[in-house]
């Protein structure tokens, strides 16, 4: 079993009036430090836990570890956390069920397994719907113009994706549906085969036809940034919206230079460039939708290459993120109307889509008509795809720079409000380059921040509202809500629908009250003789809400915390088949308090089993601080209930 060492909680003073991020199960503001002498036995799975329910609550149970002195562990009785020594204060250390490499571990695989992997889906994505601008002065306008001539076919051929596109973004609410690998392997074989089949098209109201059907297979992918938000943290999630989302200029990068590579080598060929070009850049995502149906895994406990120690990691490191749950309710799965509804009539909601339409007007229009603008300004056919390359190079290093200090310093808003301005400089530039009479060199020039500023706000802008959604179904539905945080408090008491436990799952259960309660138990060797857990041990995070007078815990809290943790002894054993089922009540509860209880801290609360004789349970309660002293303590009495007949 594991030794615990070093028991260190946060100073009171220290932590007064700061404001810290809510706790979770995992990891509290209660922590624990494993002397540096420890070592992990990587045969026997490393740090281990165990999730047990217990009447209303969750213990975790590490074992498996190795002790100083290399020998392993008899069962015996733990005294780490009454060792009384003392710690400075300037030392907080961290208590987690995994270690810092283990996250990192996890984290790297799923940035080269997952990340890049949907980055290259986004590029044959872009590529597939931008190539269009490349193909147009290819010759694709002269092949497809009906007779009599009108101006208006092109535009109408890119307004038709845009009009599917809009109409079937509907379709991100599968990904709560459909499995990832199924549904990423269909959407993507559905937009390579129709991005191809552009290339036999003889009449623009024929092209029209495949790109609405184009429209309506990469609709399906917008999903891709909640996707992601099932494998990484809130403020890691920018920087891996930017890799995917870069996919996009680097797209336009490649779909430039390759059909400058086409144009110029089809010149002369049998089938022409543009239809070249079209099956050249379609194609291989049919290729990569097979690979897809193998690669991608729909959750993190399903991904083949982590192992059963790192899927754990990958669920703990993600557990204080979701919303809260009650205890015994099994999340269902799939998709929830009545949060879609409420997304819907949320107007920061809307405030959110709006900004995202107003930048998409820009992300999408540049990339289908800077060819055609290149080759107005004076440039051939081939230097105007050769010039598309270098905007759009620097747009995908910028935007990589860019959600990186986002995610380091955790702002959103600045870097948007910059790169907007940015952009609408550069499309102003543009837009007035002949009233000011502009030369080619300068219009080209305000080519760059317009590229650059709206691929940085697209980014930015996913992912500030994938951040702000309090459940899954919510940035389903329209990847926006309000900008703000959600309560993350997570104790290890959760709410029963009968009401039991009300008191300390829900009405002590915030933020300004006891905004953390973590259980420890350690569960008897065979070798030890023992039939029971004698020892259940608590670290509560409480905060001034509890106060009866200026930053000292009202004495009724102060009793109430103590019957609880002694009635934690109960559970702990059922759940482990100790002893019997039935209600364990309290009988008497004497309660001497020591020194006043401060606030805000976090106490260590220990119940020990002194005496049992048939249904009667004799139960000692200490509340101890940071140092090891004596808060308050208790004696009592539990009893169980005859069953009638």
């Amino acid at each position: 079993m594991a030794q615990f060492s070093r028991l260190r909680v946060p100073d009171a003073s220290s932590r007064a009036g700061e404001t810290s991020p809510s706790p979770s199960v995992a990891q509290t503001t209660a922590e624990f430090d494993l002397d540096s002498n420890f070592e992990l036995d990587d045969a026997e799975g490393d740090l281990q836990f165990r999730e047990a329910e217990l009447g209303g609550g969750q213990a975790y149970e590490l074992k498996s570890l190795v002790n100083p002195t290399g020998k392993k562990d008899d069962g015996g009785e733990d005294d780490s956390f009454s060792s009384r020594r003392r710690m400075s204060d300037s030392t907080v250390s961290s208590f987690q069920l995994y270690t810092p490499d283990e996250e990192c571990a996890v984290v790297r695989k799923f940035d080269r397994r997952v990340v890049l992997f949907v980055a290259l889906l986004f590029m044959l994505s872009f590529l597939d719907r931008s190539n269009i601008g490349n193909a147009r002065i290819a010759g694709m306008d002269e092949d497809l113009q009906s007779q009599p001539p009108w101006d208006g076919w092109y535009e109408w051929t890119l307004t038709a994706f845009y009009i599917a596109y809009i109409a079937f973004e509907w379709m991100s609410l599968l990904w709560k549906l459909i499995p990832a690998h199924i549904y990423v392997s269909m959407i993507v074989l559905s937009w390579g085969l129709t991005a191809a089949l552009q290339s036999v098209a003889v009449s623009y109201p024929m092209l029209i036809f495949f790109r609405v059907l184009l429209g309506i297979g990469e609709a399906g992918f917008t999903g891709i940034p909640f996707y992601l938000s099932f494998f990484f943290k809130r403020e890691e999630l920018a920087f891996r919206t930017a890799i995917f989302i870069s996919a996009a200029p680097l797209a336009t990068t490649f779909a430039s230079s390759l059909a400058w590579l086409i144009i110029n080598f089809a010149e002369y060929g049998p089938i022409a460039p543009w239809r070249l070009l079209f099956l050249v850049e379609g194609f291989p995502s049919v290729l990569v939708a097979v690979a897809a149906w193998h690669i991608i895994p729909d959750t993190p406990e399903t991904a083949p290459y982590l192992t059963a120690r790192e899927r754990k990691v990958a669920r703990l490191r993600l557990r204080h993120q979701k919303p809260h749950q009650t205890r015994g309710e099994k999340k269902a799965p799939g998709l929830k109307l009545h949060e879609v509804v409420v997304i819907l009539c949320d107007p920061m909601a809307w405030l959110t889509a709006a900004m995202f339409f107003l930048t998409n007007m820009a992300y999408s229009s540049l990339p289908v008509f800077l060819p055609k603008i290149l080759h107005e300004m004076g440039h051939s056919r081939l230097e105007s795809q050769g010039l598309s390359v270098p905007p759009y190079f620097l747009a995908f290093l910028f935007v990589l720079l860019t959600a990186h200090l986002s995610d380091r310093f955790q702002i959103r808003s600045g870097p948007i409000i910059f790169h907007a301005l940015a952009s609408a400089a550069g499309y102003a530039a543009l837009a007035f380059s002949e009233p000011f009479g502009l030369p080619p060199p300068l219009r080209y020039l305000a080519v760059y921040p317009a590229a650059i500023g709206f691929f940085n706000v697209v980014t930015l802008t996913i992912a500030w509202s994938i951040n702000n959604q309090p459940s899954e179904t919510l940035p389903a539905a329209a990847h926006i809500d309000a900008p703000g945080t959600v309560r993350e408090t997570a104790s290890s008491r959760f709410p029963k629908q009968d009401t039991e436990d009300e008191l300390f799952s829900t009405t002590l259960h915030t933020d300004k009250t006891i905004a953390a309660f973590l259980t420890l138990y350690k569960r008897p060797s065979a070798a030890s003789g023992e039939n029971m857990i004698r020892e259940v041990k608590a670290l509560l995070t409480l905060r001034h809400g509890v106060n009866g007078y200026p930053n000292v815990s009202h004495g009724g809290i102060v009793a109430t915390i103590l019957d609880e943790v002694i009635g934690l002894v109960f559970p702990v054993n059922k759940i482990n088949g100790l002893i019997p089922d039935g209600a364990y009540m309290t009988a008497y509860l004497n309660t001497q308090y020591v020194r006043p209880v401060q606030t805000p801290q976090t106490i260590l609360v220990v119940a020990t089993v002194k005496k049992v004789e048939g249904r009667k349970y004799w139960i000692e309660g200490v509340i101890e601080d940071k140092d090891g002293q004596v808060l308050a303590k208790a004696e009592s009495l539990y009893v169980k209930v005859k069953e009638k007949l």
